[in-house]
């Protein structure tokens, strides 16, 4: 059981009340994008002061702070490291969250600074593209912006002597308003790129099994994902299991949540656990033996949707509680007892 390190994750309105309630033992500040203007960079950097003197948070095993990279205040992606306003946010963010982790001598291995960015495009265009043979093409101009932007993010935190470890995570085929993932929700993309800038991941476990779900209907029943049925035609993304996948991203954390099946819609992942369909012996059984055979924690934030809200705080109550006794029901199998013997 030590090996599972279970947290949840915050925002910097409801961090004291989160900690006080669900007592984690590991935490995630999401840093809407409301705090990327001058006064709310000021406000996160007062949070993160206030933070570095609570108890609860100087017992904590890892922290995280997951910025919006690719997210403006009215929401929407944004793709250019190079301008003042987001250069500004990137950081100031990342040297107030470093200065906290320092203040709570985290080492840069439980110190994660998660730009997670979605590189979504509406369904209709990415269809359009298909039919013309040039999704492909396409996806090689958002990897190599992704690279690029990797690279200026890992170089930004060297200059700044910032000691946070870089992270980034799978995305989930679908996103809201029918737009759609075009690289980053297989494994290859992240751990190709985290190889080569020398950052970390994040594997979000809705996000992978939404694509899971969605290649176990038959072909005949999916909805039109234009990315994903490109997919189907390279034989070398099968078979889509959560071992394998786990097992090339090498992830430095998990994000933790239930996913309904088919995993067609994005309102059916991030729910609570117990609620949906993840086979969580089979997953939990998986991270327990990379865990032990890389001699590491599995740090798990649990994030659920509408977590911020107090139903939110109850069902993320709830969620801790089913993935405790997931967990137990590993070790009662006798599996993950004998490796760790």
């Amino acid at each position: 059981m030590e090996r599972f390190v279970i947290g949840h994750n915050a925002d910097p309105s409801n961090w004291r009340t989160r900690l006080e309630i669900l007592n984690p033992q590991c935490l995630e500040i999401f840093v809407p994008p409301r705090y990327c203007t001058l006064e709310g960079l000021s406000g996160l950097e007062n949070v993160f002061k206030q933070m570095a003197s609570h108890p609860a948070v100087q017992q904590l095993e890892f922290l995280s702070c997951h910025f919006p990279w690719g997210e403006t205040i009215d929401g929407y992606s944004r793709y250019h490291l190079i301008d003042d306003s987001y250069f500004r946010s990137l950081w100031r963010i990342a040297a107030a969250f470093d200065k906290l982790c320092r203040t709570l001598d985290l080492v840069p291995e439980r110190s994660a600074l998660n730009f997670h960015n979605l590189y979504e495009l509406p369904r209709p265009f990415l269809l359009q593209l298909k039919q013309k043979g040039k999704l492909p093409a396409l996806r090689d101009i958002f990897l190599r912006h992704a690279d690029e932007q990797t690279l200026a993010a890992r170089k930004l935190l060297e200059v700044l002597d910032l000691r946070l470890m870089l992270a980034t995570e799978n995305n989930p085929p679908i996103g809201a308003a029918e737009y759609m993932s075009i690289i980053d929700v297989f494994a290859a993309d992240l751990a190709n790129r985290a190889a080569r800038m020398g950052i970390k991941t994040c594997l979000d476990l809705s996000h992978f099994f939404m694509t899971k779900f969605y290649y176990d209907l038959e072909p005949d029943k999916r909805p039109v994902f234009p990315y994903l049925d490109h997919e189907c035609e390279n034989p070398n993304q099968f078979p889509l299991d959560f071992e394998s996948f786990q097992r090339a991203l090498d992830p430095l954390y998990y994000h933790v949540s239930d996913t309904k099946a088919p995993g067609t819609d994005r309102n059916q992942e991030g729910v609570a656990i117990g609620t949906g369909d993840t086979p969580w012996i089979d997953v939990l059984t998986s991270l327990g033996k990379h865990a032990f055979k890389c001699n590491q924690k599995a740090f798990l934030i649990i994030e659920i949707k509408g977590a911020y809200t107090t139903e939110g705080m109850e069902l993320c109550r709830k969620s801790e509680q089913a993935l405790r006794g997931y967990i137990e029901d590993c070790f009662a199998s006798g599996f993950l007892e004998a490796l760790e013997q």
